[in-house]
């Protein structure tokens, strides 16, 4: 997810280009749409599973983890309203994004930077609590997120 966001901030700053016609500008902001539409999609999808099944077995087999669980979901909230903020923005005419892409440009390293941090706190949080779980309870866990699949 975070390459999608560095390759949305990449095809944005070619609107900056001034040899672009209308015509391709409008289907880069299109393609753009649709692209960060999918990645929603998929980062709800993401964050559903973990806030309906692993963060609370986590929390509920580990309950010192509370605060920093509470944290991630912190950021998922953070994630979604950047990102919302963005779809609304990406519904404007050309030349208002076009008049906006430092704006643009800025939430996309925001949205890179902040999953890229919140996927290496998960990975710090939870890996450690995996290696206490018997393999019994990471296989039922397992189970569980497929589910949701």
């Amino acid at each position: 997810m975070t390459k999608l966001f560095g390759d949305l901030r990449a095809t944005f700053e070619q609107l900056a280009v001034d040899e672009i016609d209308d015509a391709d500008k409008r289907e880069i902001v299109e393609t753009a749409r649709e692209d960060l539409r999918a990645a929603f999609d998929e980062l709800l999808h993401h964050f559903d599973q973990e806030e309906e099944v692993f963060f609370v077995r986590m929390e509920s087999r580990f309950p010192e983890l509370a605060a920093q669980i509470a944290t991630l979901v912190q950021t998922h909230e953070f994630v979604c309203d950047r990102t919302r903020d963005l779809q609304t923005l990406l519904q404007q005419d050309v030349g208002v994004i076009a008049a906006n892409l430092g704006r643009v440009g800025e939430t996309l390293t925001t949205l890179q930077t902040t999953l890229l941090d919140h996927t290496n706190t998960e990975n710090e949080i939870f890996g450690a609590a995996l290696r206490r779980m018997t393999a019994g309870e990471r296989e039922a866990l397992l189970r569980e997120m497929r589910e949701l699949a």
